[in-house]
Order: structure tokens, then C-alpha cells, then sequence
């Protein structure tokens, strides 16, 4: 396992032994994540959509982040260099020597390869493997008259290691649309990239106030953002910008990792940290939490208010997503729970361990999330037309659609999730402002608030979204008879749709569907060009287009949804009312019915 000061560089190592008959993280789907959501992880999955949990992130979530490896390798030949400066007798050749002490090799070692180029020496790899998991040791080797983090900084030249970092991962793309949904207040990270910083920016271009990030205790008097992110173990951006000011925080070592609970410069952050862990539940994601800094955090916390066992009806105060639960995750659970830990160890160990990786974990928290506040807003705006006996139907077709999703994120999920991230805020784009987002991937969040807050947003309320979700319902149900297939807008231009929907009978062309709130939004779209494309169905929120186009604007051919018109005829844009429909029909299974007639696909 690793410390904190390899999980600051965002390195990991999976350690798995598994019974052949488990499923491992590795196996466990999206939708079966759901599925934990709605049983034995009811209660977390809940309790996250409401704002109660912290995320605490380290290395796991950080795949991308420089190899620790060669960063090993790095230093090994730059102290070589320099010891053939000396010819081999100098304060870099002893340092070197300690350097493969620590990897229990004899100075002779040195004595026998100076002039050979680390990477060609017969033992690289069996020293680096032992250096692996002696990082932090490796951190705290001194040179006379240099700096105390020479290592770092000039030997493994972190600074370059992180200049050119690669883009976010899903997971980090998840939190930073979580925030934006308004359900992430508190993250506590050890990792030193900016990976999920990158993500705010990459889903919010430009925007400010989106996210509040810590080193310096300074900095907790800023302007506070949606979120607040408190890099405990410092920040490679901030140090490299400003190395008199942040270079400092950049912890690591063995030394820096035993003083950081008794040191002054950490003090600010620390009780800062104490707070969320003593008033939001935490949700552990790649952080081995072996370190001491955060046992003593932990420990803190309790003594102020200890999380309770049994910890129904509410969530459990610490989970961990994970294979196995590792050491130190074990020794923070007995931290947590004290006496009550020996008599309930079993339960408290299986109410914390979510066995599966942060990216599947995160992939279903969001559309968990997403899809609960449709529902709320579709039967908040169902029961105020006094449609409430549809509220239960529409609430199991809505669950459909999202696991219409969630099943296709299967073989590869970075394919699902890059498709995802475009054609949902395309979808919502389109619907609420007749446009297509002005950055591909800009995210559109459904609310700034969390679930549970979600009844008092009165701007959310008012935002029509629950006709959207209506029309999600009704589309996903001609899918679901096998009447048409549902694909994301086929490019990405304005007349591409928001999805394509192509019938299942023989010679059926896609056809670009458009889901739009009002006549102002559909007026917009057709001065844009938009239904210029081969039949494109345009489904309405209001019942205001016939008054506007008493023909319905263009009509379309009639034809049975059954029967090809052949691959040359002309197909009109089809123009529908959701309101219309809704008013005339008795039950979900009638507007069902008016919907799959009236889009004749």
C-alpha cells in the first residue's frame, strides 16, 4: 500500500485477492451499482443526492497522473549524474547510496555501475519495485547544504512531471458535474494534480465561483465557491506558479507526513478538515487512509461528535469504494464507531464497503441524481394538472430510461461517458434555449440545489423540465416495444437534433428528434435552419405551435408507422404537443398510445 505522500502524486497500486467466485470491483457494472443503490446502499445513495456526504480523494481517481515509476527512475539517474561529477565521492554519491539502502542493495552497488546509466543497471527493477512502496522515505533523503525537499523538487523535478497534464478521467468529470448539481459541498483531496479542478473548468468554461480551492490557510477567506476543494498535502499547480508562497505545503515525506498534525503552517486546513469530518459523512474514493495525519483528523472528529451505530435510518458515516477495504480503511472505521466496532464489526465493515471503483460508483451516482430530480419535477408539475394518478407509472418509465442508459455503459465506459457528456447538455440546450451549447461538453445542470432542496427551488420548479422528462418517458416507451431505436444526434450540427430515432421497419431512415419547451424555442430553431433535415419530430412542452402554424408549420406524409414509404419520398417535420396529448388522455398507457400515432415513426 501506499502513504498519502504517493497518493499526492496520484499513484495506485490495486492489490486484489479475491475468492473466484466474487465478483471484483473490476466486474461490476453501472447498472448494478444502481441496483446497490436501491438495496443495501439505499440509505448513501440518498443521503449523497442530499448534500450530506464529503468526498475524500486520493490516488485512485488519479490513473493519469505522472507514473510513479519513473519518477523513481528519474531521481536514482540524476543523483547518478551528479556522483559522476564527484567519481562517486561526494554528498550526492552518499545520498544515492542511502537511496539504495532503502531498497536493501550495498553501497558496492554504486561503486560497480557509476558510469552505467540507471535504466541499464541489472537490479533497476528490483530496486525501483522496493522503492515502490518507499516513497516517502525516498522523499525524506537529505542532501547537505540543499534544500529539504531537493528530491522532489530538483531530482525528480516534479514541476515537470505534472507541466503537461493529461485531461480529467470520468471520475474527475463526475464530481465536477455533481458540484454543479449541487450536491458536493466538501471535497478533501491528497492528490497534488488539478485534475478535477481541470474537469470544473472543462464542464464550466469561464465561470467563476464554482469551486473554492485551499493550500494556503489565506485562502480560506477568498470568495467561497459551490464547492470547496482543501488540498491537505498541497497543490503542484500553486507551487509551480508561485513556488515562494505554495511550494511549501508540498507534503510527502515520511518526516512531513508524522509532523503535519503538530505543525502550525497546517493548522487553519486541519481544523477545517476536522469540521467536515466531524458534520458530513465521507465518502472515500483511491485513499488508502493509512496515514496518521488523517487517523488523528478522524479521531478528532469523534471526540467531538462520534457517528452512531446502527446508523439506521440514516447513511453510515464513512464508505469506502473499493475491492477489498484495505488497513488503514479499517483501522478508520474502528477509529469512527470505537466500542461499538468489536461487537459489529461484520456490519459495519458491509455498510462501508461499496465494492466498486470510484468511476462506476460515480457514473450511477449522477444519473441516480439526475434522474430522481426529473421524476420530482415530472410529478410536482404531473399533480399540479391533476394528473397525480399517472405519478407512479411515469415514475417506473422514467427508471427505465435511466437504466436504458446505465446498460450502456458496459464495454467501454470512456466511450459511453464521452458520448454522454455531449448529448446530454446538447438535450437540455436544445430544450431550453433552441440552441446547441456554444462549447461541445459544457455542462447543463438540471439545478444548483440539492434533492432534498429541490422542493424549495422555485426557479427549477418553474423550469418545465418535467415536461422534458415526460417526453423522455414517452420516447423510451416506443423504444421499449421495439417500435424505433434511439441513437444521439448523428452530428453536430443544430439540424442533427437532439436524438435520432429510426423506425424498425424495413428501409426506415433516422429521422432528428427535437424536444423544445415552447413556441419561442421551436421559432428559434426553424430560423435556424434546424427542421430543414430529412423528417424531423418536434415535440412540444406548451400546446402553443397549431395556434402560431394552424397547418402544423410543414405536414408530414401519411403513412401507417408500419409501412416504408420507400427510401425517395419525402417525410415533413412532425410537430406534437405533450400538453395537448397529456389533457386528453385518461391514463399513461392512452398517452402512450396518442404519442407512437402522432410521431408515426
Amino acid at each position: 500500500m501506499f502513504n498519502l505522500s504517493v497518493v499526492g502524486l496520484g499513484l495506485v497500486v490495486r492489490r486484489q485477492f479475491i475468492l473466484a467466485d466474487e465478483k471484483t470491483a473490476n466486474d461490476v457494472s453501472v447498472i448494478e451499482v444502481l441496483q446497490r443503490f436501491e438495496q443495501d446502499f439505499a440509505t448513501f445513495s440518498k443521503a449523497v443526492e442530499n448534500g450530506e456526504f464529503a468526498f475524500w480523494i486520493g490516488s485512485g481517481i488519479s490513473r493519469n497522473a505522472p507514473n510513479l515509476g519513473d519518477l523513481l527512475i528519474k531521481a536514482a539517474e540524476f543523483l547518478r549524474e551528479k556522483a559522476v561529477v564527484e567519481d562517486g565521492n561526494g554528498k550526492f554519491s552518499n545520498t544515492l547510496r542511502e537511496l539504495l539502502e532503502i531498497a536493501e542493495f550495498g553501497p558496492e552497488l554504486l561503486d560497480s555501475n557509476l558510469q552505467v546509466q540507471f535504466s541499464d543497471w541489472p537490479d533497476q527493477e528490483a530496486i525501483i519495485s522496493r522503492l515502490w512502496n518507499q516513497y516517502s522515505e525516498v522523499l525524506d533523503l537529505r542532501v547537505p547544504d540543499e534544500d529539504s525537499d531537493y528530491i522532489l523538487w530538483d531530482a525528480i523535478g516534479i514541476r515537470e512531471a505534472f507541466e503537461n497534464p493529461a485531461p480529467p478521467a470520468i471520475e474527475h468529470l463526475c464530481i465536477a458535474a455533481l458540484i454543479l448539481e449541487g450536491v458536493v459541498r466538501n471535497i478533501a483531496s491528497a492528490n497534488w494534480d488539478t485534475f478535477i479542478e481541470q474537469a470544473v473548468e472543462k464542464l464550466s468554461p469561464g465561470a467563476s465561483n464554482i469551486i473554492q480551492v485551499v493550500v494556503d490557510p489565506i485562502q480560506l477567506r477568498t470568495p467561497p465557491g459551490r464547492a470547496r476543494l482543501l488540498k491537505f498535502h498541497g497543490c503542484i499547480r500553486h507551487a509551480t506558479d508561485e513556488p515562494g508562497t505554495f511550494r511549501k505545503y508540498l507534503t510527502g515525506s515520511t518526516t512531513q507526513i508524522s509532523d503535519w498534525p503538530q505543525t502550525p503552517l497546517f493548522a487553519a486546513v486541519r481544523n477545517e478538515l476536522v469540521g467536515i469530518a466531524t458534520n458530513q459523512k465521507a465518502l472515500g474514493m483511491g485513499l488508502s487512509m493509512q496515514d496518521q495525519n488523517l487517523h488523528q483528523t478522524i479521531s478528532r472528529a469523534k471526540e467531538v461528535n462520534p457517528w452512531p451505530w446502527p446508523s439506521e435510518p440514516n447513511a453510515p458515516g464513512y464508505v469506502f469504494c473499493e475491492d477489498r477495504l484495505k488497513a488503514g480503511q479499517r483501522a478508520a472505521l474502528r477509529l469512527v464507531y470505537r466500542d461499538s466496532y468489536d461487537a459489529n464489526a461484520a456490519d459495519i465493515i458491509a455498510g462501508a464497503h461499496l465494492r466498486a471503483w470510484p468511476e462506476q460508483v460515480l457514473i450511477g451516482l449522477l444519473l441516480q441524481l439526475t434522474f430522481h430530480k426529473l421524476d420530482y419535477l415530472l410529478n410536482d408539475w404531473v399533480a399540479n394538472i391533476g394528473k397525480d394518478d399517472f405519478n407512479a407509472e411515469l415514475s417506473a418509465s422514467l427508471k427505465s430510461c435511466r437504466d436504458f442508459i446505465a446498460n450502456s455503459a458496459t464495454d467501454n465506459r470512456q466511450t459511453f461517458f464521452d458520448q454522454a457528456h455531449l448529448t446530454w447538455p446538447r438535450l437540455l440546450s436544445l430544450y431550453r434555449k433552441g440552441t446547441v451549447p456554444k462549447s461541445a461538453g459544457t455542462y447543463e445542470a438540471i439545478s444548483a440545489t440539492s434533492l432534498s432542496q429541490l422542493p424549495g427551488d422555485q426557479l427549477a420548479r418553474d423550469s418545465h423540465l418535467g415536461q422534458l422528462a415526460l417526453a423522455l418517458c414517452l420516447i423510451n416507451y416506443g423504444r421499449t416495444q421495439g417500435l424505433w431505436t434511439l441513437l444521439p444526434a448523428l452530428n453536430d450540427e443544430i439540424e442533427g437534433g437532439s436524438l435520432t430515432v429510426t423506425g424498425t421497419w424495413p428501409g426506415a431512415e433516422p429521422r432528428p428528434l427535437f424536444i423544445v419547451k415552447s413556441v419561442t424555442e421551436a421559432i428559434i430553431l426553424e430560423k435556424d435552419g434546424a427542421f430543414e433535415g430529412q423528417g424531423a419530430i418536434v415535440v412540444h412542452a406548451d400546446n402553443l405551435w397549431p395556434r402560431l402554424r394552424p397547418d402544423g408549420g410543414s405536414t408530414r406524409s401519411a403513412r401507417s408507422p408500419r409501412s416504408s414509404p420507400g427510401r425517395n419520398a419525402s417525410v415533413r417535420t412532425t410537430h406534437l404537443s405533450l400538453e395537448a396529448m397529456l389533457e386528453k388522455s385518461d391514463n399513461l398507457q392512452n398517452l402512450n398510445t396518442e404519442f407512437v400515432t402522432q410521431a408515426s415513426v
